[in-house]
């Protein structure tokens, strides 16, 4: 089972290498500029890995491959090129007191940040793997970190943790932002959107939440990233025509019917979406059937109020024209008292 995929970023913002890192403790390495041919296998590990992270070279120290697992370590290895192809030699290797989720590199590339067991962010340098900051990973007592994330800027990191709740951090002062719940199971995935607007959230209960946020927060973002990298557009398309109101004020409602209707929505060719609705997942079909219209009031054969049954035997759901006919103890089906003599 692969648990993590991390491309390398090479000149030009082009990938170079694709690395899969997966519970059986190995990490394999692609060229993705050649047809994705393999390069290398890595063992280093003792347990599961659930993350595998790609440094970009900064001054002092070159490309690094990363890498945590469940057994509470980090390992940084120097990336070399030959004409064999790549080789993979260990720099620095960190053991802790408690497993490892995930991980997210900064923007500058010089630190690293890990989702720890018990509910913080841990933030090494990549060059000399010296623990710098500990910062919260959750609102809640309770659970462990699955995810974390960074927004392009730099300027916040999201969290989800194992209570299912997903949380938004200002990765400079460590401020709690936002808390946000309505996933019925695990959060597994967080990205910022390119545009800054939004945070997607995808969960075990097969649902992809789009998360607005706040128009303070977006215009910090925007700022920050125009100063880190002036070259990279910050603006979508998609939102030009997007209301900035606060979302304190925005309204919330069902879809017009069209929408539902066996004929799908007229989409413009050169959309950049595809809107569909599908299917409910299977813990929102109870709320459905749980807010349908009562069922009439049971009535006997003579067309008097019935007695509801009592107990287990009662709860059970009778389908079929007797449906409706609960009749009581001591009746018969023709409405007489059988339990004389």
């Amino acid at each position: 089972e692969v648990l993590s995929l991390q491309y390398s970023q090479g000149q030009g913002s082009t990938a170079s290498y694709l690395a899969s890192a997966s519970r059986d403790r190995l990490i394999h390495v692609f060229d993705a500029m050649k047809n994705y041919e393999f390069l290398s296998t890595v063992d280093d590990h003792s347990s599961s890995i659930t993350a595998v992270r790609f440094s970009t070279a900064v001054e002092g120290c070159g490309a690094q491959l990363v890498s945590c697992g469940a057994d509470k370590s980090i390992i940084f290895r120097n990336i070399k090129t030959d004409v064999d192809g790549i080789s993979l030699t260990r720099a620095n290797q960190i053991v802790g007191k408690t497993t490892l989720y995930d991980m997210e590199m900064d923007v500058e590339g010089e630190h690293i940040l890990t989702a720890c067991q018990d509910r913080n962010i841990r933030v090494y340098s990549v060059d000399g793997a010296k623990q710098t900051r500990v910062l919260n990973g959750s609102a809640s007592d309770d659970g462990s970190l699955i995810k974390v994330v960074l927004d392009r800027s730099g300027t916040y990191y999201a969290t989800s943790c194992t209570d299912k709740s997903v949380t938004i951090y200002d990765y400079k002062t460590g401020d709690l932002v936002a808390t946000m719940t309505g996933h019925s199971e695990l959060v597994t995935g967080l990205a910022f959107s390119h545009d800054s607007h939004q945070l997607i959230s995808v969960a075990g209960d097969s649902c992809v939440f789009v998360w607005r946020l706040p128009k303070q927060m977006v215009t910090k973002m925007k700022n920050k990233l125009a100063l880190v990298a002036p070259s990279v557009k910050v603006d979508c398309d998609a939102c030009e025509d997007q209301d900035d109101s606060d979302v304190d004020d925005e309204k919330f409602g069902s879809p017009p019917p069209e929408l539902l209707g066996p004929d799908e929505p007229e989409v413009p060719d050169r959309a950049a979406y595809r809107f569909s609705v599908g299917k409910l997942p299977a813990w929102a079909k109870p709320k459905i059937e749980n807010s349908q219209s009562p069922l009439p009031e049971p009535i006997d054969s003579l067309g008097k109020r019935a007695d509801a049954p009592r107990g287990r035997w009662g709860s059970r759901q009778v389908k079929g024209p007797q449906a409706l006919n609960i009749f009581p103890l001591g009746e018969d089906d023709t409405g007489e008292d059988d339990t004389g003599d």
